[in-house]
């Protein structure tokens, strides 16, 4: 009971820290910004998700599917996070160049500078980082990482948010919280896999994409 309490406080609470923090920036950014600016931030918000769906192909959810809360298979564990960021570095070179094509035709549907574009579709590859650490904690049944990591992320980018306004930069400032505050989230995350000893091979990867592809679908249309 008190193992279950715990997972439920730590993973609750984290979701909390996420239904939270939008709300507390409504009076925030009610006060600051206009309806253009709200269209753009929407927009912004909009190309990350639609970019995350495909910054590494939804890897990321095969961590949840194949990574064990024990220490039953350590090296298989390894290989499933190595192929993670295999097909992560190489779906990023993908939507890199289409993205580098296709710019100018989103700028113009959408109505937005490239540099928006860019800017989502950078946020997108650091929180696929996050979004890898944060399955890895929930396959690992660690709820404490995963909660400090949600808080950490809403307390930078709550103070960002407030303090680039008070500044009042030309730019949406909401825009450049989300990618400061990504950016740090997704190092973190990151670093918390290692940088040494990230191993893969052909058996990893195509168990990972056998799983993980099919849920392109169900993202893109979500």
């Amino acid at each position: 009971m008190n193992r279950l309490f715990n997972q439920v406080s730590f993973f609750g609470g984290a979701n909390i820290i996420n239904i939270v923090l939008p709300v507390i920036l409504i009076p925030i950014l009610a006060l600051s910004f206009i309806p253009s600016d709200y269209r753009v931030l929407s927009m912004f918000q909009m190309l990350i998700a639609l970019f995350s769906i495909f910054v590494g192909l939804q890897s990321q959810s095969s961590v949840l599917r194949y990574v064990k809360n024990d220490d039953r298979d350590l090296k298989g564990d390894q290989l499933m996070i190595g192929s993670t960021l295999f097909i992560f570095s190489r779906s990023f070179l993908i939507l890199f160049i289409l993205i580098f094509l296709l710019q100018n035709i989103f700028s113009n549907f959408l109505k937005l500078s490239n540099l928006v574009i860019w800017l989502a579709f950078i946020a997108a590859n650091l929180y696929f980082f996050w979004n890898l650490f944060l399955n890895y904690s929930q396959a690992k049944e660690n709820g404490r990482d995963y909660f400090i990591s949600s808080l950490i992320h809403a307390a930078v980018s709550l103070f960002l948010t407030v303090v680039f306004i008070s500044f009042g930069f030309e730019f949406n400032e909401r825009i450049i919280a989300i990618v400061v505050s990504a950016a740090l989230i997704g190092v973190i995350s990151r670093a918390k896999f290692g940088f040494k000893n990230i191993s893969w091979n052909k058996k990893s990867i195509k168990k990972n994409l056998s799983y993980s592809l099919g849920l392109l679908p169900h993202a893109f249309f979500v």
